[in-house]
């Protein structure tokens, strides 16, 4: 463990330590990553929140074991383009960066359960988004997003979304075909005519798009008809 002991830079021959599985360096003042540590290919767990990172070196791809990923509070404003071939990574905590878009090949990261990206400057997201079969949790508030891509529909696995406090104008067609989502915030975006059929989001159970004055809402929802099958409550606001 090597956290807050305001480290600048880690040695070039970090990459040595090839049978290391975790390492937690959080809280130092590291601006780069040695161009070997790629050669890390046993690294499960890495902590590498609150330092000063502006980039990751060429090889970062190279972590093909990598399974935890904490990147939250640095200078980032892109990831490295093999960004993507980090295919057993499952956590990633991107908040508090600058990052204005991610690599074409992000959806490669097929196991992706949990992604943090909140306060950043994205303003899309990549086409290969919805080839993230495994995706739970997606949290981007606090960007500058003004659409999702068409793949955003298959997510079929995504069951927490945070969208608050971006640029929406709408919500994609293929949005209610987000059969498990039960919680979703978008509040303060641009919203304004949406249009919801509940019946396709049954396990839907907080809804948050703002002040009710400023978005104009049709929703249908099971259970207001004569011999319809109930559903729990639904939290809106």
């Amino acid at each position: 463990r090597l956290q807050q002991n305001e480290l600048k830079e880690l040695p070039e021959s970090f990459g040595i330590l090839e049978s290391l599985k975790e390492l937690d360096a959080n809280t130092n003042r590291l601006e780069k990553l040695p161009e070997s540590f790629g050669r890390l290919k046993k690294l499960q767990r890495l902590r590498l929140d609150k330092n000063k990172l502006q980039e990751l070196p060429a090889g970062f791809g190279g972590l093909s074991e990598l399974r935890w990923l904490e990147l939250q509070e640095n200078q980032l404003q892109r990831l490295c383009d093999n960004f993507g071939d980090l295919g057993a990574l499952e956590m990633l905590r991107l908040e508090g960066n600058r990052i204005e878009a991610l690599p074409a090949n992000f959806g490669n990261l097929g196991k992706l359960r949990w992604l943090r990206g909140a306060g950043n400057a994205l303003a899309t997201l990549p086409q290969s988004f919805g080839q993230l079969k495994a995706l739970e949790c997606l949290k981007l508030e606090e960007n500058k997003l003004e659409s999702l891509p068409s793949s955003f529909g298959e997510l079929k696995a995504l069951k927490e979304l945070d969208l608050c406090d971006n640029c929406l104008l709408s919500l994609p067609d293929t949005f209610l075909e987000l059969s498990n989502l039960q919680t979703l915030h978008a509040s303060g975006n641009r919203l304004w005519d949406i249009q919801i059929d509940l019946r396709q989001l049954p396990q839907l159970k907080t809804l948050r798009l703002g002040p009710l004055n400023s978005v104009r809402m049709r929703l249908w929802r099971v259970g207001l008809g004569c011999g319809s099958r109930s559903r729990k409550p639904l939290l809106l606001s």
